[in-house]
């Protein structure tokens, strides 16, 4: 038998240095495949921008709707750059030179923050132009710059009509308590706050009905209804074509719009001869509610909410019906929040204490198990030992002191005593006189 070569590794190690060669391999081929599919990717960003066209010329009415607003064509070329990129992660493989339309999923991309929140109302809002699958160019400027040049007032009115969109009410001029209980319910667990409606309830207010008049006053006292639609037109608007541009912007009507159901479509068929007409808004509640007026005509309010909240009518508490004011739902809110903090906190030293406990357990068994084994190998006394076996001794009784004496029975207390009792003597009590 030949004795092994000194210095030759054994033949586990040959399958070892061959396995890691194998896996190096792997490896760089892995690592290659990453680099081209980088390379790849950073091509085809680059013929992206490289071969992509001007946009596409405008209809007419975008081109009077931008003229309106002053619109330069480096804002042209800004908001076509956002709908070429939406084309474009359509198909991450292909690369397009012009965009004309795109699809409604696509559009969602715009919005990053509370998507969840908002993108039911970007969804309707395209269905209020019209469009259900997929977008046009001229759609597109048509729709999203008409919603972006909306004030307080006209976004209300258009969340009147999305609301009758979603829920397909047959009635077209107002909702009933009902539909905006419904559909305010998504946002009662909402975590955004200036979206959430906790605290508001629609059977607490006097009315049965809402008109889009009345709908506006109550979304102008309680804002957290009109929040989410506020906050996807803000969205909307640093997209097309910045934030900077709206802000600076200058209506030429200084008046509140009238919002009809085909606002947003292009061709609605008709013309208005003097102009797009007002809205003609009312103060029949939020005026008796900044002035603080008196109720009167109980009446006429018992005859109105008899039939709230399952027959049992509602109390004349303001003009708002049994609906705390947003400043009560603000102090209502932060007292929760302190509550919840506090009992955080409890919960937090509960638990601290509990693990500080048990850890001076897990130390106490360790101490005595280790006197245990010192105790077994001699190195400790056998008092301790026997103190350890000794069972524990019970508490000593307690000594009834001199005013035992007096404790009576009933009988005894409502009779009396004819002598003094031996107890008595020995602690030299008086005789009880009965």
């Amino acid at each position: 038998l030949k004795s092994p070569r000194r210095g030759a590794p054994p033949a586990r190690c040959l399958g070892g240095r061959a396995g890691a060669g194998a896996r190096r391999g792997e490896d760089s081929a892995q690592r290659g495949a990453m680099a081209l599919r980088v390379i790849r990717k950073a091509a085809r960003r680059c013929a992206a921008v490289m071969l992509k066209g001007s946009p596409p010329e405008p209809c007419d009415e975008v081109k009077k709707l931008m003229k309106t607003y002053r619109m330069a064509p480096e804002h042209l070329l800004h908001m076509y750059d956002v709908f070429h990129y939406l084309k474009q992660l359509e198909d991450k493989e292909a690369v397009f030179v012009s965009a004309l339309e795109v699809e409604v999923e696509s559009l969602k991309r715009l919005v990053v923050d509370r998507r969840k929140w908002v993108l039911r109302i970007l969804v309707q809002l395209l269905h209020l132009g019209e469009c259900d699958e997929n977008v046009m160019w001229d759609d597109f400027l048509w729709i999203l710059l008409r919603f972006c040049t909306l004030n307080r007032c006209e976004l209300s009115q258009v969340l009147f009509h999305i609301i009758q969109n979603e829920l397909g009410t047959p009635q077209r001029h107002y909702l009933t308590a009902a539909d905006l209980q419904k559909y305010y319910l998504f946002y009662k667990d909402c975590p955004v706050r200036s979206f959430s409606t906790q605290g508001f309830d629609f059977e607490k207010m006097p009315l049965a009905r809402y008109y889009i008049s009345d709908f506006a006053e109550v979304t102008e006292r309680f804002s957290q209804l009109v929040n989410p639609i506020i906050h996807l037109q803000r969205v909307i608007q640093g997209h097309l074509p910045g934030i900077e541009f709206w802000d600076n912007v200058d209506r030429a009507d200084s008046f509140s719009r009238k919002i009809a159901h085909d606002f947003f479509v292009m061709d609605t068929g008709r013309v208005h001869l003097r102009g797009e007409p007002p809205f003609r808004e009312s103060c029949d509640m939020l005026m008796p509610d900044a002035l603080g007026a008196m109720a009167v005509n109980e009446e006429q309010w018992v005859m109105r909410t008899s039939t709230a909240r399952g027959g049992t009518g509602l109390r004349q508490v303001s003009v708002w019906g049994e609906q705390p004011p947003p400043e009560c739902i603000d102090k209502i809110r932060r007292q929760l929040d302190r509550e919840a903090e506090a009992e955080r906190v409890a919960a937090e030293e509960r638990k601290m204490a509990e693990i500080a406990a048990e850890a001076k357990a897990q130390r106490e068994r360790a101490r005595r198990a280790q006197m245990l084994v010192q105790a077994e190998a001699g190195d400790l006394d056998d008092t301790w030992r026997e103190e350890q076996e000794a069972p524990v001794k019970e508490a000593w009784p307690e000594t009834p002191g001199p005013e035992a004496a007096y404790e009576t029975s009933p009988v005894t207390t409502l009779v009396g005593r004819r002598g003094p009792s031996e107890e008595q003597r020995r602690l030299g009590v008086p005789e009880l006189v009965g």
